[in-house]
């Protein structure tokens, strides 16, 4: 009896330990590759094209992104035009291929909702 027990509580902690495997693959992602893709503005005519290496378009303008805790900076800019944004990120309706980002304006507190493509 006590040999049951024993070998239904390994596979027990077995499947849990697998179990956890497939999750990670999906919501374990790193917070940097989070990011990368073009995502699109719900409310607004905008676009990001967010590339590895901490590459940023922006419109026609280029620039970089770079993750500083839990902010996201944007810098980017064309000739005498420039732009420095810093904004608090959140991701909602997580999937493998399409989700949301949400930022926060750390200086005014506007909010924008991207959808990734």
């Amino acid at each position: 009896m006590k040999i049951v027990i024993i070998m239904g509580s390994i596979i027990l902690l077995v499947c849990a330990s697998f179990s956890g495997c497939i999750q990670r693959g999906i919501t374990g992602e790193s917070e940097e590759k989070k990011f990368i893709g073009t995502w699109n503005s719900d409310s607004v005519y905008d676009t990001l094209v967010i590339s590895s290496g901490g590459i940023l378009r922006k419109f026609r303008y280029s620039g970089t992104w770079d993750l500083d805790g839990d902010k996201l900076i944007l810098n980017y800019g064309s000739g005498s035009k420039s732009y420095n944004h810093t904004y608090y990120y959140s991701f909602t309706n997580y999937s493998l291929s399409n989700y949301t980002m949400v930022l926060i304006n750390v200086e005014n507190g506007n909010s924008l909702t991207y959808t990734r493509q």
